[in-house]
């Protein structure tokens, strides 16, 4: 059965691996974005704050990483607002669905609790089944607003 937890700095080695992996499907280069000067260690940064802050949760399956959903909190024109960069978050590709509508139903519920009610989530240009489903979501609280 899988698991909503907070992220563990134990587990950065693991995420970091999984979502190379994944960026290497989106890129056509075998290096770290140029957005990256210092390269892993700036990723490693990046997920050491999130954890510090709690602003890093993870989804494990008998200790195996499914995905992560990680996110900087800011105030954007006075209001309350999180965003999550690419290397922000990730998702197993055989259980993608799944995995991403879990972590962000939590994800969006906390922030709700806490007053955020803006965020910008990046994605990969050519992950239509990420794009789609992210579509799928707005649609459906879109209808659900005008009941």
């Amino acid at each position: 059965m899988h698991k909503i937890s907070l992220f563990k700095t134990n587990d950065i080695d693991e995420a970091l691996h999984l979502w190379y992996k994944n960026h290497l499907k989106y890129s056509n280069t075998v290096s770290l974005p140029n957005f990256l000067p210092d390269g892993r260690q700036n990723l490693e940064n990046y997920f050491t704050e999130r954890i510090q802050n709690e602003h890093a949760i993870i989804l494990k399956e008998n200790n195996k990483i499914l995905g992560y959903f990680t996110w900087i909190q800011f105030d954007f024109h006075n209001e309350k607002s999180a965003f999550c960069p690419i290397i922000g978050h990730f998702g197993d590709d055989e259980y993608k669905e799944m995995i991403y509508t879990v972590m962000y139903n939590h994800v969006s519920n906390e922030w709700v609790r806490n007053d955020i009610f803006n965020h910008l989530w990046m994605i990969y240009f050519e992950d239509n089944f990420l794009k789609n489903l992210v579509m799928i979501w707005v649609l459906v609280h879109t209808l659900l607003m005008l009941v």
